[in-house]
């Protein structure tokens, strides 16, 4: 399988850069009123949440025991996390089949024959306050006399400092200044309940920009080297419903590495709305340990962004 080379995430040297300030994790108001001035303050909070890890085990008291879970509540306020299961078990007849899942019972998982290593590694994002259940079923059951059959199960928890969440929504959007490279992530916090109730994991980001008096273009740089995802980006007037966005472009993916939103634009302030255009939208994968486990990048990659005018 292709390697894969993580780099930092939204480091908080590069938001001290950008003028932030830590108030741990606690919720954004980034306000919906035009600001004096020409330029608008970073918005820029970094995530304060503390990694963790604990083990659980899961027991098939015999063949006919179909299923066992876990379950996991993330109790970040805002922002998201990667949730790591390394599942191990004594080798026997049968193998089980592993994987998270979520609310809609989307279910990504791995199974392990008896002739493979009895091993396996699954991981999921989790936004602020989502719930994740990790589920084993019996592949392939084993012989009566090797039961109960136990997994066990090291968990680790990460948070991921993504300082401009929570902006998944045009009501929380963040202030972004010009000509400033800044980093984000393209997986975001937990967005609102949708008809059915559920609660997905929001892949969109909003940022507000200010285009001054006497500009008339606003453009955006965009760098997203993935293979695994892509995104796309667009722009619209603050108080414009976001189907009137302009401009839309992609990076990422099958798309190439970098690219640019260029619009004629009115001075005014304007919101910058990136969304993920190629990629699954339930974020997990799991795999035997004999086929070398390899996160997907799109988890690891930071976008960068920067806006300028003219």
């Amino acid at each position: 399988m292709r390697p894969v080379v993580c780099v930092p995430l939204v480091s908080l040297a590069l938001c001290a850069a950008v003028g932030c300030e830590p108030l741990g994790g606690d919720t954004k108001d980034s306000g919906g009123a035009l600001l004096a001035g020409d330029d608008l303050e970073s918005g820029c909070v970094p995530v304060d949440d503390t990694p963790r890890s604990w083990t659980e085990t899961l027991s098939f008291a015999s063949p006919e025991d179909a299923e066992q879970r876990s379950a996991f509540t993330s109790d970040m306020a805002r922002g998201h996390g990667i949730l790591r299961a390394e599942v191990s078990w004594s080798a026997y007849h049968g193998g089980p089949q592993v994987g998270f899942t979520n609310a809609q019972e989307e279910w990504v998982s791995a199974h392990v024959y008896p002739e493979d290593t009895p091993s396996l590694v699954a991981e999921t994002t989790v936004g602020a306050g989502g719930r994740v259940e990790l589920l084993a079923t019996q592949f392939g059951t084993g012989l009566d006399e090797e039961y109960p059959i136990t997994l066990d199960v090291a968990y680790q928890w990460t948070p991921v400092d993504d300082c401009w969440e929570d902006n998944s929504t045009v009501a929380t959007l963040v202030d972004l200044p010009r000509d400033t490279p800044v980093e984000a992530m393209l997986v975001g916090s937990y967005a609102s309940p949708d008809d059915a109730g559920f609660t997905h994991l929001s892949q969109d980001d909003h940022y507000r920009v200010r285009v001054p008096e006497g500009a008339t273009t606003l453009e955006v740089d965009v760098s997203f080297p993935v293979q695994d995802g892509s995104l796309a980006i667009s722009a619209f007037r603050v108080g414009e419903d976001s189907y009137h966005r302009r401009g839309e472009t992609y990076a990422g993916g099958s798309y190439a590495a970098t690219t640019t939103l260029s619009i004629d634009a009115e001075p005014g302030d304007w919101i910058v709305f990136v969304q993920q255009w190629e990629g699954p939208t339930f974020l997990a994968w799991a795999t035997r340990t004999d086929d070398g486990p390899v996160r997907p990048d799109l988890w690891d990659q930071p976008y960068t962004l920067t806006v300028t005018t003219r």
